[in-house]
């Protein structure tokens, strides 16, 4: 059997429920739109898409989702070394407060991006990538344009009902008894 682009199945990109880490590399996006990451150069366009904000510092100053290296954010932002204070603003802007200093520094800003048929993106190396039905990605400041906002200290939940879908899998599953049943 083979799929048409149009009979292949839609993402759900409805949002899920954010929860409180309490930790300041944690972000959510409340809203729509995605962080965009450099993945590997050999997958897709080396670019992927996510909203997974489950930031850290890598070994070179940069953040990075997940451990270790990890998928850079692009543009990168680097995060001066010895920081004290670490602020994001639901609006993206990264500010630091540096040992010695009462003031903040900026030293970046969150963008997203969003896309004319988001549930069309296709997974490509843990994150979403542009596909053709999906539309090119649109870059927005936090906050503007019908881009989310970004929040601090919060990540994402999955938006997977799990009730329903144990009620959708019985129902298959009930489904394909009844049909190799009528066909024997």
């Amino acid at each position: 059997m083979s799929w048409t682009a149009s009979a292949l199945p839609r993402l759900d990109m409805e949002q899920g429920s954010l929860v409180n880490t309490g930790r300041p590399l944690d972000l959510a996006v409340s809203g729509e739109g995605f962080f965009r990451v450099k993945i590997a150069d050999k997958a897709g366009s080396g670019i992927g898409f996510t909203r997974n904000g489950n930031f850290f510092i890598n070994h070179a100053g940069f953040l990075v989702l997940g451990v270790g290296d990890g998928y850079q954010l692009s543009p990168p932002i680097a995060v001066p070394r010895d920081t004290a204070d670490i602020s994001i603003s639901q609006y993206g802007r990264i500010e630091v407060t540096l040992p010695g200093k009462t003031t903040k520094t900026e030293v970046g800003h969150f963008k997203l991006w969003r896309f004319v048929n988001a549930g069309a993106l296709r997974l490509d190396s843990g994150v979403y990538a542009e596909s053709n039905d999906s539309g090119p990605p649109i870059e927005l400041i936090p906050g503007e344009g019908g881009a989310g906002q970004v929040q601090q200290g919060y990540l994402e939940e999955s938006n997977v009902d799990l009730v329903r879908e144990r009620m959708r899998i019985r129902f298959l599953n009930d489904w394909r008894e009844m049909l190799i049943g009528a066909v024997r």
